[in-house]
């Protein structure tokens, strides 16, 4: 039975019998700075998932030795923050939101990502409560950023590709937007650790990470990227010219030298740097040009839309709003909001969308809104995103706490850099997916209860008694169950490993060696599984099973595939065929009807759809579809084949 909750004030500073509980989960926080980042294996189809799988394995991992370890002492205690509340309210608004979801099972596993991270915010602040624990955390945070992109550079300069599926500079993270994501989090901490440390030398290190990491996203031309690290220089500047501020006329002064010595200096750094040859006629300064021009150009286009990525973006928010127009209440359910987005999406975004299918020869989708803000809405109604906000306003009401205390001259300047990178993730939210994939998120919410944790040292910390222990049957009971629950983790993590592993040998068969047999067997093999995507692995099942002419397994597997995604418009598109192949032309009407409207810039499916019209004798309706068809692309030889037997057939 729960005992009677009191709140009792503890000191900030860590007993003995703490000590070594508190050790192992400093180490592992330490470790997920270091593995979440870089863990990278080309045998997955996706970056992101066993990436996510670690965070959810080492969260829990983390909170059972958080948990044992009190039970140990004889006390359960929680320390009492208003963030404990705000957690709980979310958690409970997402879970009723999952009665609206297409894919219950995605609902869960996005609900649970939420746990862990919620729960890596509960277990910093009852465990890091020194600076020197915090250094230590930021420093590895730091080495761990320089080797990213360390490998990034040798990818784009073709000297390793560390045998990476794609010929990007992406590194061990997956994708340029996501790459600035991380270093929205870890270049402020690392620029903060330059000014923070003591000693020359580790300060000289830090600079030299830093320095790696701003190559690397020269080299990416991240937009996101360099708006994040314009916040960053904006809070860090801000800090250090209002903790200053009284010694105005020094302010003044270095910053015209700097002005100065700059103006004077330029010319013969620039020389020095185009007389720097890198091979094959380059020189360092050309390419440091040619690097910035590209990045600047970028930018010019977001800012004027004339580019797809900008325009996707931008229609993205305006298909997003039309969604929480339509369900503003209760959303669409957590982790959902990939499923509901197609039959949102305006011409616009299709026109979009099918350019960069064009350009990059495969099929696109939306996955994220590419807005965090309005994503936490359509997915989770008015009363998830007012708790999200609530959320946002306390973590921001810490931040300024700190701030204030280091600009009045008794904070730490490597807390400004903690600041600056919640800042920089908050503000580039409003364009990407900071909170949503893991390597970004999970130092996101890492920093955030650092964050509180100092707070709470500057101002105690009253917890609550949740329960007594003793060394008998709740101990007992509290051990057998956290373990259970960690061994539950770990086996879904490992049966998420095994589909999307499965998976992606699949695809290999599939695209490289034209194997539909051996593909239908790796996929077949990855739904015994628990693939991160499995209308995925459902829609390619299905399509090898088609090229094999399965006709009725074809279709059967497709229709699986609609069980977790309701709203894909190839699948629909492709089960009508099947159906039309089969002999079954009236059956396929339907699904190439509703392929059409979710995607009415396909001219294959319109094809599709004129071919069973032909077959089923709608003659009119037929021609009418096939010369909609040579509309959007005149060079589709099979419809004027349709077209002239509809015409026969009507005597014209």
């Amino acid at each position: 039975m729960t005992e009677e909750i009191e709140t009792v004030h503890v000191p900030a500073e860590m007993g003995n019998e703490q000590a070594l509980w508190h050790r192992i989960i400093i180490v592992g926080l330490i470790l997920m700075t270091v593995v979440v980042p870089l863990f990278f294996a080309p045998i997955f189809p996706e970056y992101g998932a066993p990436k996510q799988v670690l965070v959810k394995i080492l969260t829990i991992s983390l909170a059972l030795v958080w948990v044992v370890g009190m039970a140990l002492e004889g006390e359960i205690r929680i320390v009492d923050t208003p963030l404990n509340y705000v957690f709980s309210g979310f958690l409970a608004v997402s879970f009723i939101s999952l009665f609206q979801s297409y894919n219950i099972f995605q609902g869960l596993d996005t609900l649970f990502q939420y746990v862990c991270y919620f729960l890596l915010v509960i277990v910093v602040i009852h465990t890091v409560r020194e600076m020197d624990q915090i250094y230590r955390i930021a420093i590895t945070m730091a080495t761990t950023g320089s080797l990213v992109a360390i490998i990034g550079l040798l990818q784009h300069n073709r000297i390793y590709d560390f045998y990476a599926p794609w010929p990007l500079t992406v590194s061990t993270i997956g994708n340029v937007n996501f790459v600035a994501e991380y270093y929205n989090v870890v270049f402020p901490v690392s620029l903060a650790l330059v000014f923070g440390l003591k000693r020359l030398r580790y300060q000289a290190l830090m600079a030299l990470a830093c320095f790696f990491m701003v190559c690397h996203l020269i080299v990416l031309g991240s937009r996101g990227g360099w708006l994040g690290a314009l916040v960053v220089f904006g809070v860090l500047g801000s800090a250090a010219l209002l903790k200053h501020f009284p010694v105005g006329r020094r302010i003044v002064d270095a910053g015209l030298i700097s002005v100065v010595m700059l103006g004077l200096g330029w010319p013969v750094v620039s020389g020095m740097v185009s007389d720097v040859h890198i091979g094959s006629g380059r020189t360092l300064g050309g390419l440091t040009q040619s690097y910035w021009q590209s990045t600047v150009e970028r930018i010019e286009s977001a800012v004027r839309l004339q580019d797809d990525s900008s325009q996707q973006r931008v229609n993205l928010w305006e298909d997003t709003l039309r969604l929480i127009w339509d369900r503003p209440v209760v959303g669409v359910g957590v982790g959902n909001f990939e499923y509901n987005i197609p039959k949102y999406m305006s011409d616009q975004s299709l026109a979009v969308k099918r350019r960069m299918e064009v350009w990059t020869g495969q099929e696109m989708m939306a996955f994220r809104a590419h807005n965090e803000y309005l994503e936490v809405w359509a997915e989770t109604g008015i009363l998830g995103f007012v708790a999200f906000g609530i959320l946002l306003f306390y973590i921001v009401s810490a931040l300024y706490v700190l701030f204030k205390q280091y600009v009045q001259g008794t904070g730490d300047f490597l807390t400004v850099g903690l600041i600056a990178a919640v800042v920089a993730s908050l503000v580039h939210s409003f364009f990407s997916s900071n909170l949503q994939d893991p390597a970004s998120a999970m130092h996101f919410w890492l920093i955030v209860g650092i964050v509180w944790a100092l707070r709470m040292n500057m101002e105690g910390r009253p917890s609550l008694r949740l329960l007594t222990t003793d060394v008998g049957r709740r101990s007992f009971g509290l051990i057998a169950a956290g373990g259970i629950v960690w061994i539950l983790v770990v086996y879904v993590g490992i049966q998420t490993l095994l589909g999307d592993y499965y998976h992606y040998r699949g695809k290999v068969r599939f695209s490289q060696y034209k194997d539909w047999a051996g593909s239908e067997r790796e996929w077949k093999q990855s739904v015994r599984h628990m693939p991160s995507k499995r209308f995925e692995v459902y829609q390619s099942l299905g399509t090898a099973l088609y090229n094999q002419s399965a006709w009725p397994e074809s279709v059967d597997a497709y229709q699986k595939s609609l069980y977790y995604h309701r709203n894909n418009a190839t699948v629909y598109a492709y089960m009508g065929k099947g159906l039309v192949k089969m002999g079954r032309a009236e059956d396929g009407l339907a699904p190439l009807v509703r392929a059409t409207k979710i995607n009415p810039f396909s001219a294959d499916f319109r094809l599709w759809l004129g071919e069973a019209l032909v077959q089923t004798g709608q003659y009119q309706k037929a021609i009418a579809t096939l010369q909609e068809v040579l509309q959007l692309d005149p060079d589709q030889s099979e419809a004027y084949l349709l077209l002239g037997i509809g015409y026969r057939h009507l005597g014209d």
